[in-house]
């Protein structure tokens, strides 16, 4: 997990590369250029500057561009689904480190473009949403929620089956969150999955922008290791024979169709399909996500 110390490094590093991410670089598909008139705004060093309004300048002695319905505010919505697998770690490799990294690069580009953000998220079942709103203070109070989440509380199993509490996999959150009657927003879905019922993934993607962000240790698609790996849970010690390569082989195949199945099922949902691991540079893949669109 990332410490107090490494979250402002990152944040450092990454605020000089990502403040202008989606300044100029991203649209949604519910926003066209010139569609309405909205309002005026002071002009800043990023803007066109055939978009001054030369005559409504000269009258307040400010120099003011128009804003059109295309660059209203972004309401941008994050939806960690995670279980316990948030927490796998190898080789002082941990998967939520890869989250948080993820999340506070969207984060730095959604407040300097002075968007407004939400969150839903889960722990053990339990549903907590986070409201909509913007700024530094709003990210910090909800990035320490997230840091204290435990997404899985393995001492609440059994209570949670006897009771028959629903709301258990990827699916039935997304159903969920599609209930809220969420529209025209930038949605970030974040998971480990890589099942999902396609009915809810094309009602999401039709409401609204989304992003279905995958995010595995390597390891688990790979099994890049040698000898044998011990894995401890709430139930059992299992482990793994990485020695054995005809296993591993079979193995290897079954994830990456597993994840290319998904992949195309998403993008035929026309959502939008991005894969993170910790090889990958994540700003970079991000950079060309808005670049792209």
């Amino acid at each position: 997990m990332l410490t107090k110390k490494h979250k402002w490094v990152l944040e450092l590093e990454t605020k000089h590369f990502v403040e202008t991410l989606m300044i100029g670089n991203y649209k949604t598909h519910f926003k066209n250029k010139w569609i309405e008139f909205a309002d005026f705004r002071e002009y800043q060093i990023w803007d066109d500057a055939k978009s001054i309004d030369f005559i409504t300048s000269s009258k307040v002695w400010k120099t003011l561009v128009k804003l059109y319905e295309e660059e209203r505010e972004l309401n941008v919505h994050f939806l960690p689904f995670f279980g316990e697998e948030i927490n796998f770690e190898l080789n002082n490799i941990n998967k939520r480190d890869i989250f948080e990294e993820i999340l506070f690069i969207l984060w730095i580009s959604t407040v300097k473009q002075q968007n407004k953000f939400w969150s839903i998220y889960y722990n053990s079942w339990a549903r907590s949403l986070f409201p909509l709103w913007k700024g530094i203070s709003h990210f910090y109070d909800y990035f320490s929620k997230i840091e204290k989440n435990n997404f899985w509380n393995n001492n609440n199993f059994i209570k949670n089956i006897l009771t028959k509490k629903s709301e258990q996999n990827i699916s039935d959150k997304l159903k969920y969150f599609n209930n809220l009657k969420i529209n025209n927003s930038l949605v970030f879905l974040f998971t480990s999955d890589l099942e999902i019922d396609e009915k809810q993934l094309k009602i999401a993607a039709l409401k609204n922008d989304l992003v279905i962000c995958n995010i595995f240790h390597s390891f688990e698609n790979n099994l890049d290791e040698k000898w044998i790996v011990w894995f401890t849970d709430w139930q059992k010690d299992l482990f793994i024979d990485l020695d054995n390569k005809n296993k591993k082989e079979k193995y290897r195949e079954l994830r990456k169709n597993k994840v290319i199945n998904f992949r195309k099922i998403v993008r035929k949902s026309w959502a939008t399909y991005l894969y993170f691991d910790e090889k990958i540079n994540i700003f970079w893949e991000l950079y060309k996500f808005f670049k792209s669109r």
